[in-house]
């Protein structure tokens, strides 16, 4: 994406949900697009690896503390798939 900027574990979400627990993620990558849109993304291993309702707290702590960017959860087939239509995107030999 021209004019994107990508930055790596870009940010700490935390929720403290009561006194002596707190809940938190950091998502993989922030895309902050030329129109200032950010789209926080979170790589997986698969998408039925059984980490499907750590991901749903995820997302909602990022909704709760970000309304206004897109949370994205994105697999290695994902990954695969882009780069089979953007060869030029080599995630994997």
């Amino acid at each position: 994406m021209p004019g994107a900027t990508i930055v790596h574990e870009p940010t700490l979400f935390k929720v403290q949900s009561n006194p002596y627990k707190v809940s938190g993620t950091i998502p993989d990558f922030l895309i902050t697009r030329p129109d200032g849109r950010r789209i926080f993304v979170e790589i997986t291993i698969s998408p039925n690896n059984g980490d499907g309702e750590l991901k749903k707290r995820q997302k909602k702590i990022i909704e709760q503390l970000a309304p206004d960017a897109k949370y994205v959860v994105l697999s290695r087939e994902n990954l695969l798939a882009i780069q089979k239509r953007h060869p030029e995107a080599q995630f994997f030999p």
